[in-house]
């Protein structure tokens, strides 16, 4: 189950975390309507993957062997690899994966897509009747190209979207299309992602990269990268990333491309959220007065603490030593945290 948590109080943390059924708390305003929306199209998608798990010889043992999937992660703890794609076709893993992983892909979207217009990235965009073509590599069922839709109905209204969706896994092409997206089955490393789309040069604006440079950070691909910016008129390549350390973000400044780190720096490197331009000038952290030690910073995010950083201050202050996400509870939080993170 998911917790969802009255913001004020906590923070985002606690929205997205798994509860016992007794820590179950609520939201309001703008997280809610964002919620709603997302809750809504999730149970258009439960509907089509109930409808392929029924379909299988025994429903119930399907949906207990996609839950072992997703639980235990066997490939990952054989191969280095979180899931292989025979796995992502397993109808019982999809449902978990939907119910679970919709949150954290969506929140994580809306706040890349808040950093980034912070950042300037959208600033032509304002007002603007235009026609935007907008691809997500491995986008998975959609979540990406979801937020990405409900944010710029809300931000730029006069903007048309034209959204792509991208993956290795075809099975998640339904749930892609029920969203009322396009997608289309690719594998990054065979490159040409121009002309997989079937677009000529100028006519791609963004590419939003999501969780994938874990796996393909080679010459291959970042050449592909860097040639989208420099030579076929991409604007910006969006990209989130699991990892606080993501080697390409180096690799790309080496190959002439502007990176701006959109996560906060004060207390360590943090790559997991970035944009890769050819031109800095079209970013106020391309700007020559820009502090980048600081990052862009939002004032009133809607999701606090997205991607989480509550392990970065106790990490310093030496109480990090469960790795992952060392402190749930606030008591557990060391006082300095709040501060720092101020």
């Amino acid at each position: 189950m998911v917790g969802l948590t009255r913001l004020t109080k906590r923070p985002i943390s606690a929205l997205i975390t798994k509860t016992d059924g007794k820590n179950i708390h609520f939201i309001a305003g703008k997280l809610a309507t964002n919620f709603g929306k997302l809750i809504q199209h999730n149970k258009d998608l439960l509907v089509v993957n109930k409808q392929l798990i029924d379909k299988t010889s025994d429903p119930k043992f399907t949906t207990f062997v996609g839950e072992g999937l997703y639980t235990f992660k066997p490939t990952l703890k054989a191969f280095g690899t979180t899931w292989s794609q025979e796995e992502y076709s397993h109808p019982g893993f999809q449902r978990v994966y939907l119910r679970l992983k919709s949150f954290q892909r969506f929140t994580e979207t809306w706040a890349i897509l808040e950093r980034a217009q912070a950042d300037g990235l959208f600033e032509k965009h304002q007002g603007a009747k235009c026609t935007l073509r907008i691809a997500s590599v491995g986008g998975g069922p959609g979540y990406e190209l979801l937020a990405l839709r409900i944010f710029f109905k809300r931000n730029f209204p006069n903007v048309t979207l034209d959204l792509t969706s991208l993956d290795l896994c075809k099975s998640w092409e339904q749930y892609v299309l029920r969203l009322g997206f396009k997608f289309l089955p690719y594998n990054i490393n065979d490159g040409n992602l121009l002309g997989r789309l079937g677009l000529a040069k100028g006519e791609l604006e963004y590419v939003i990269i999501s969780y994938i440079m874990i796996y393909v950070s080679n010459d291959k691909c970042l050449d592909m990268f860097r040639d989208l910016l420099i030579r076929d008129g991409v604007r910006a390549l969006i990209m989130s990333e699991r990892t606080e350390a993501t080697p390409a973000c180096k690799r790309m400044e080496n190959r002439g491309i502007h990176c701006s780190r959109l996560m906060p720096q004060k207390l360590g490197q943090d790559e997991r959220q970035n944009l890769f331009v050819a031109d800095p000038s079209l970013l106020k952290s391309g700007q020559k007065d820009f502090n980048s030690s600081f990052g862009v910073l939002q004032s009133d995010p809607t999701f606090p603490n997205v991607p989480f950083c509550e392990h970065k201050a106790p990490r310093q202050a030496g109480g990090h030593r469960l790795g992952w996400r060392p402190f749930h509870e606030e008591k557990q939080v060391p006082s300095e945290y709040h501060a720092r993170m101020k």
